[in-house]
């Protein structure tokens, strides 16, 4: 089994870096790289071409919502998490219109981010 390669991004140094740390606590999970607005996530994500990018809605430059946007339209297999403070239901909207393949709001973030995760490692959703 390989590791998950994940992308994060969010304009705010101290979440990227505690989720980060998260996700690389759980085992079999690499973050490859941080991002910190959406032109920046869409430049990484061509080079490195992650199996995850998690990401936040609200960023320079372009918001979370445009890049994914912009992302599945070049990479639709790269899966993308929304993970936010915006919990509304016109957001989870939002993020579905943009090809986001799923919303967490950051109140929720460690036990359902860990759920997915372990879920899609453990169905090698991710390859072998």
């Amino acid at each position: 089994m390989r590791n998950i390669t994940i992308l994060i991004a969010d304009d705010n140094h101290v979440f990227r870096k505690t989720l980060c740390e998260f996700v690389e606590s759980l085992g079999a999970v690499t973050v490859v790289a941080e991002a910190l607005d959406g032109d920046h996530v869409i430049e990484l994500t061509s080079k490195l071409l992650p199996d995850m990018i998690l990401m936040d809605i609200s960023m320079p430059n372009k918001t979370g919502l445009e890049a994914a946007k912009v992302i599945k339209a070049h990479y639709p297999g790269i899966f993308i998490v929304v993970i936010t403070l915006h919990e509304g239901a016109v957001y989870r909207q939002l993020a579905k219109d943009c090809l986001a393949d799923d919303f967490i709001p950051k109140s929720d973030m460690k036990s359902k981010l860990s759920a997915l995760i372990m879920h899609r490692l453990h169905s090698g959703a991710f390859g072998a």
